[in-house]
């Protein structure tokens, strides 16, 4: 019985090997001569061979092709009607592969779709929809599941924390969710405290340096639902030196793998100008056969079997995504052909 099974396995293997063609052939006699021997006749045998073989020599393709046309088709009609749902949808369902949760942001971005930061008071575990006024058009409020280091369960217990009324401020969030401090400096360094209390990165990080472990008795007992928190040690206010455009760009992508501020490499146009770089969309309306650079962020890497030693690169810029070759085989020999 195993030998039966593995020779069907084999045949069920050769009408899927459609580049080579000839592999189910030689199951012919054997599969021919057990129909024959169950009672089926040689010409009901012939005709349903003759359907085997031309199904591995076309069948395996087609039906792979007819499934992935199902599939793009809705994909792009969810992507096309419902750009918000689709956007989240593929966010929580991180990682699959190919493109990152920044370049799916950006895409939803292109399309209209608003983006909202991470939020103490708003975000869940996972990327949400939020109502626009009365628009009949939603936000997408981005998770925690986005913040780098950040347990579920931590996560579970801010969210828990404010079901019956929102924080009003860090030491607040600290005394009701009993969270660990590093979940806190988790939350700031990923700039989530922002859109409840207006507290930058910096601020936040701040504000969170004085907080113990565990509150002392007497504030502990002192707090109570109408002060809601009194902190524990009264530091003087502080004017902090903010962090710089370009150092919150490299933070963002640190600490959540994507940013809601201007591209990395918008913050180099100057120089990459001076030295005759241009723009990903430049290139893309470049004339057929001139040579030009561009640069940005490497995006994706492929290097298929069959592209003998050529890589394929995508880089994105502040004006798209562009893809290039890069290898021996390129039209301008050993580097990038753009």
């Amino acid at each position: 019985m195993r030998g039966l099974r593995g020779e069907a396995d084999q045949l069920r293997k050769s009408t899927a090997t459609f580049k080579f063609t000839g592999g189910v052939s030689k199951f012919k006699d054997k599969l021919v001569s057990g129909m024959v021997k169950n009672g089926y006749s040689a010409e009901f045998d012939e005709k349903t061979f003759s359907e085997l073989e031309g199904f591995g020599s076309y069948g395996f393709p087609e039906s792979h092709a007819a499934s992935f046309a199902l599939i793009a088709y809705a994909s792009n009609y969810v992507k096309c009607h419902y750009s918000d749902a689709f956007c989240a949808a593929l966010i929580n369902r991180q990682p699959m592969g190919f493109y990152a949760v920044a370049q799916i942001v950006g895409c939803a971005r292109n399309h209209g779709v608003e983006i909202r930061l991470v939020c103490i008071n708003r975000s869940r575990w996972d990327c949400t929809l939020e109502p626009i006024g009365d628009t009949g058009r939603h936000a997408v409020r981005l998770g925690m599941r986005l913040v780098a280091g950040l347990a579920a369960v931590d996560a579970a217990r801010f969210i828990a924390a404010r079901r019956d009324s929102a924080f009003v401020s860090i030491d607040d969030v600290w005394r009701r969710s009993g969270v660990p401090h590093e979940a806190l400096d988790q939350l700031a360094e990923a700039d989530a405290f922002f859109p409840a209390f207006r507290l930058p990165r910096r601020d936040a990080l701040w504000a969170i340096k004085p907080l113990r472990e565990e509150p002392l008795p007497l504030f502990a007992a002192a707090a109570d639902r109408e002060m809601q928190a009194i902190a524990e040690q009264q530091e003087p206010e502080v004017e902090l030196r903010q962090m710089t455009d370009g150092h919150n760009v490299v933070l963002d992508y640190s600490h959540t793998g994507l940013t809601l501020r201007d591209h990395p490499v918008s913050f180099l146009r100057k120089d990459l100008q001076a030295k005759s770089i241009i723009t990903c969309a430049d290139a893309m309306n470049a004339r057929d056969g001139r040579s030009v650079y561009t640069a940005g962020l490497v995006l994706v890497r492929q290097k298929p079997g069959s592209a003998k030693g050529v890589m394929f690169i995508t880089i994105e810029d502040e004006t798209g995504p562009r893809t290039s070759s890069f290898g021996q085989s390129s039209s301008s020999g050993a580097g990038a052909s753009f």
